[in-house]
């Protein structure tokens, strides 16, 4: 089992998928695979739509036949016909008798059943791909580009990092990437201190410490009911139940890390940071979160790992390797 998506496609022959409750299998190596369920998915899109239509000409037939039953009730109500008129008295009996009266309240019940089999034939189908964030609010782009100089940091008594001038503009997704050792939490560490942010910035480190974690329970705790609803369907969105996950006594540090995520992106950052953001978390939430990333508009800058998300999600790298013994060099790549 893995959550390399490379790696997967390296080695697998056939592909099971388990998506919401459904057991999926296909003979194919797994970005085969993925695309087929891509196809699924649209396909299930549409039916969903077209349900949705369905259930609205539903509510409206429900309506119409509930008028009909109170007034077939009012019809064959012997409440306002005359004590001695024994002949209305008879026709209200014999509609009574052969079922007319129970005729419109039969079709009310099927037609609300139907409703409600429909109702959650959909709450399947749309579990499936309820996924995905939107992006709100402005980004400040007359703060960009964002920049640090031409410098050189020192990582361990006698190894250093140099890089060149190297800079971020509003749209831009950049991607670090390197082995492991060659700076690439440092400079990240030292570029959210050097620059100067005039605009909400996420930034959310490799390591999340148990009293980091605590600290944001606390902080969600604290929301308004408005703003708790929004952090919980950004959650849910990245494949989590925010509220289990609150009333949780040892989290997993993805599902801490994707309560962090939601958590900034209630600020609507101009710019969002994140070191090796895929750690920790399932493939539907790593697929989810680089969707949902692809379509924001502001800068971003990330370290990862994950061959896939990287190729995927940057428009420019920034790559980290070893030039002399004790040295580390950046290079960028457009």
């Amino acid at each position: 089992m893995s959550h390399d998506r490379a790696l997967l496609d390296v080695l697998s022959q056939q592909t099971i998928m388990i998506k919401a409750g459904e057991v999926l299998k296909y003979r194919s190596k797994f970005s085969l695979a993925q695309e087929a369920y891509s196809q699924t998915l649209s396909h299930k899109k549409k039916v969903l739509s077209e349900q949705e239509h369905e259930m609205k000409k539903l509510g409206r037939d429900i309506q119409v036949q509930r008028e009909k039953v109170s007034l077939a009730k009012k019809r064959f109500s012997k409440k306002k016909v005359g004590r001695h008129d024994s002949s209305e008295k008879e026709k209200i009996n014999g509609a009574i008798f052969t079922g007319k009266d129970k005729k419109d309240g039969q079709i009310l019940q099927n037609t609300i059943t139907k409703q409600r089999h429909l109702s959650e034939n959909m709450g399947t189908l749309s579990k499936e791909y309820a996924t995905g964030i939107s992006f709100d609010g402005k980004i400040a782009k007359h703060n960009f580009p964002i920049a640090v100089e031409k410098s050189c940091i020192q990582l361990f008594e006698t190894t250093e990092l140099c890089f060149p001038r190297l800079s971020i503009d509003v749209g831009e997704k950049v991607g670090i990437s390197g082995e492991n050792g060659v700076g690439k939490s440092s400079f990240i560490r030292y570029f959210v201190e050097k620059v100067d942010f005039q605009h909400a910035y996420l930034y959310i480190p490799q390591e999340i410490t148990d009293i980091e974690a605590e600290k944001l329970f606390e902080e969600v705790s604290e929301l308004a009911s408005e703003e708790k609803g929004e952090l919980f369907t950004l959650v849910q969105r990245l494949g989590s139940d925010a509220k289990a996950l609150l009333q949780s006594t040892v989290p997993s540090p993805g599902e801490v890390r994707k309560l962090l995520i939601a958590r900034g992106l209630l600020k609507h950052p101009s710019l969002i940071i994140l070191d090796e953001p895929t750690n920790h978390m399932d493939l539907d939430s790593i697929e989810s979160l680089e969707a949902s990333l692809k379509e924001y508009e502001g800068a971003l800058v990330f370290i990862t790992h994950d061959k896939t998300f990287l190729e995927n999600l940057s428009t420019k790298r920034w790559v980290f390797e070893k030039s002399e013994k004790q040295r580390y060099e950046v290079h960028e790549i457009l």
